[in-house]
């Protein structure tokens, strides 16, 4: 649908509300925009990331192609089909819903613009004398990106208590399992198996970058449309 002058017009807000402005297709001239292109050929702005320019499709396009552990892990194996991992383990709501599992799958969206800041680099990054500066930074951006992921979603952010203890843990068992079958050697201290923690039993197996993209887009329309949530 397009607007007057052939522009696109104003899409309505996810969830209802005042219209949406138009996402922008073209980098500003200012050396200090921190726009980052999508596969859709939309911009996604760091500085104040915004529903309208979130599209299901680009954050499937974007988590497909980047590899966990900072592609130490034998074979190609996708941020995309970690996500799918971690939702399929949540299950349904209370109502027979499906929307603590979309969350699942969304859990990493953030990457789709930031990359996979893995967490030793993110440590490392750490002022030791201001220690909360860079972790702050960090955490607001990716809280700004996850709030107009699920604003675009229609769906409430954050998630509560309960809810982020479920996903929490379920990426932990993903986490395992994937180090169990895709990584050498044995986890980092502190980081293996706990007691009494269950890893997911069937054996990984990498998926190549489209197979991943098309399975992690599938979960999210599935899991959308079983919660009543909006796919952009």
């Amino acid at each position: 649908m397009t607007g007057t002058g052939g522009r696109p017009a104003p899409r309505a807000a996810a969830g209802g509300g005042s219209p949406l402005p138009a996402p922008s297709r073209r980098a500003a001239s200012s050396g200090r925009d921190a726009l980052v292109p999508c596969a859709s050929g939309l911009y996604m702005d760091l500085h104040a990331p915004h529903p309208s320019c979130v599209r299901a499709a680009d954050i499937a396009a974007h988590l497909a192609r980047l590899c966990r552990f900072t592609g130490a892990c034998q074979g190609f194996y996708s941020v995309a089909q970690h996500s799918v991992l971690v939702g399929d383990q949540l299950p349904l709501d209370d109502n027979g819903g499906t929307l603590l599992k979309l969350r699942g799958y969304l859990h990493d969206a953030h990457e789709a613009w930031t990359g996979d800041i893995s967490t030793p680099m993110a440590r490392r990054l750490y002022d030791h004398h201001r220690p909360s500066v860079v972790e702050n930074r960090l955490t607001i951006l990716k809280a700004d990106i996850d709030h107009a992921v699920m604003t675009a979603f229609g769906i409430s952010w954050p998630p509560g208590e309960a809810a982020a203890g479920m996903i929490a843990a379920a990426d932990r068992l993903a986490f395992l399992a994937e180090w169990r079958d895709l990584m050498p050697g044995e986890p980092p201290p502190g980081h293996g198996p706990h007691k009494g923690e269950t890893v997911p039993p069937k054996p990984i197996k990498p998926l190549a970058w489209d197979r991943a993209e098309a399975m992690f887009l599938e979960r999210l329309q599935r899991a959308a449309a079983g919660c009543g949530a909006v796919l952009p």
